[in-house]
């Protein structure tokens, strides 16, 4: 016989059938009863306490992409699970504490490159709330800064050293490089192939005709890249001076500039010795200085003195006597806190296995203030087949920190000076070479030597020998002539058979 079926929530809601589903919209204790009926009338009636409290809500998100180069713009999605409808959303995008945002499914945009913690606050009706907070969520991606070096003039037939070592992440990642020709005159063969290594800070090729080649440098991040190119002019007649301003500096306002071109040189060295000439470029408006105003300004080392804040553009042209080369540095005077001058020293060659020693100490600060500097050594680029990282430093945070190369190649570092207010930043490169002879690798060739190489000849192994090094009259036999030649060598003989000399 069909029975029906009435069912009261205890809340002033009632409800039929077999199965029903009941949201009790408030805290408390309820009596529902469920009352069945057949088809003569008869009833009974059966009934349950349900306890209903309240449930938080549960904050959740997902945003896309979660990294990028910047501008970068974020679309979140809202994925939190609520009792109480509807709810309320406070966004902080960057961890400032601040809501940037209170709708549920927002778009940011990250102008800024850095890593950033994302944190979403969801309230129910009732107050309740929960927080999510996902640490370092954002990933804000700038790309690296590519720098092939100065264009450079050259005599053709002679070795031309390239230079990328200034190129740098703003964030401090570690970068690769490529280089390639882009340019080269007529009747010239050079080819990529024609460069020591092409994945290098510093390649050398050999230009083969006069006229210009040009290369391209790219460095990456792993993610993003950046480019830049030099140009080489090579020619057999008079090759042009190569005029150096030196680097950029930072001065306090009233005290005397010293202006270095020593580092401006001349290939061939004619026709005759360079002159030098300093001027203005630029001056702050407020400046009353002249070129007349910078001492010595005809000689490699001038000066003057800035005498209001702001940026002085200085130029030199360097003469050989026929051709000219110019050059330009920049001075920020200042008459608050002065940032520090980073200087990282001049770029080293060393042997393989040889630790190189690193050595800031001619970094400065103008005011001496507001604290003593700090030092930061950090690798910008490393051989494509090393694993040195910043933590195989030795005294990465002092003045002259140490590491001990594992394969040759240039390594590139950088050095961030600190005055506790104010940085700056130099690169150096370390290029690693082998030594002809020096089986050791101690940076010396002597009589262990060739005694390395004869015990190596005869058969016996040595853990501390370099076989790359040890044929050294290039007749790609390792025997007892190579070591007697190093014996030679070692004693102050002259070796004429001598791979390289």
């Amino acid at each position: 016989m069909p029975l029906s079926y009435a069912w009261d929530f205890g809340d002033s809601n009632t409800d039929s059938g077999v199965t029903v589903s009941h949201t009790f919209s408030q805290d408390g204790s309820y009596t529902v009863a469920l009352t069945v009926t057949d088809s003569d009338g008869s009833t009974d009636t059966a009934s349950t306490v349900i306890v209903a409290s309240d449930s938080s809500p549960t904050a959740g998100f997902t945003g896309s992409p979660t990294s990028g180069a910047a501008p970068l713009t974020v679309t979140f999605t809202d994925s939190s699970t609520v009792y109480d409808q509807p709810l309320s959303y406070g966004w902080d995008f960057d961890d400032d504490g601040v809501i940037d945002s209170t709708v549920q499914n927002p778009t940011y945009i990250y102008d800024t490159a850095g890593t950033y913690t994302v944190s979403l606050t969801v309230t129910d009706v009732d107050g309740s709330s929960d927080t999510l907070t996902k640490e370092n969520y954002i990933r804000v991606n700038e790309p690296p800064v590519a720098n092939a070096g100065p264009d450079q003039n050259v005599f053709t037939g002679e070795i031309v050293t390239l230079d990328g070592s200034g190129s740098y992440d703003p964030e401090g990642e570690t970068i690769t490089f490529l280089w390639t020709v882009i340019g080269i005159p007529p009747g010239s063969s050079i080819t990529d192939a024609s460069l020591s290594d092409v994945t290098g800070a510093k390649p050398i090729f050999t230009p083969d005709v006069d006229g210009t080649y040009v290369l391209e440098l790219t460095v990456s991040d792993g993610e993003l890249q950046d480019s830049d190119t030099v140009s080489i002019f090579a020619t057999t007649a008079n090759v042009a001076p190569n005029a150096d301003a030196g680097p950029d500096q930072n001065v306090l306002t009233g005290s005397l500039v010293s202006l270095d071109g020593s580092a401006s040189n001349d290939t061939d060295n004619g026709p005759q010795p360079l002159s030098f000439l300093w001027s203005f470029d630029e001056l702050p408006q407020a400046s009353g200085l002249t070129d007349n105003d910078i001492t010595n300004k005809e000689q490699v080392n001038a000066g003057f003195t800035p005498e209001v804040d702001g940026t002085y553009v200085v130029r030199v042209v360097v003469s050989d006597g026929e051709l000219t080369s110019e050059d330009t540095m920049q001075i920020m005077a200042i008459t608050e806190n002065v940032p520090p001058n980073a200087n990282a020293g001049d770029d080293i060659t060393i042997s393989f296995g040889v630790t190189a020693v690193l050595d800031g100490s001619i970094s400065n600060d103008p005011d001496n203030g507001p604290q003593p500097l700090s030092y930061l050594w950090s690798f910008v680029t490393v051989p494509t087949e090393s694993s040195i990282t910043n933590g195989d430093l030795s005294g990465g945070v002092t003045v002259s920190p140490s590491f001990i190369p594992d394969v040759i190649g240039t390594y590139v570092l950088e050095l961030m000076v600190t005055d506790g207010q104010d940085s700056d930043f130099d690169n150096v490169a370390v290029t690693v070479e082998y030594v002809i002879g020096d089986v050791d690798g101690n940076g010396d060739i002597h009589i262990v030597d060739a005694l390395l190489v004869a015990r190596y000849a005869a058969g016996l192994s040595e853990d501390n020998f370099i076989p790359e090094v040890a044929d050294v009259n290039c007749d790609d036999i390792i025997d007892i002539v190579d070591a007697l030649l190093i014996a030679r060598y070692s004693a102050g003989f002259t070796v004429d058979t001598w791979c390289g000399r």
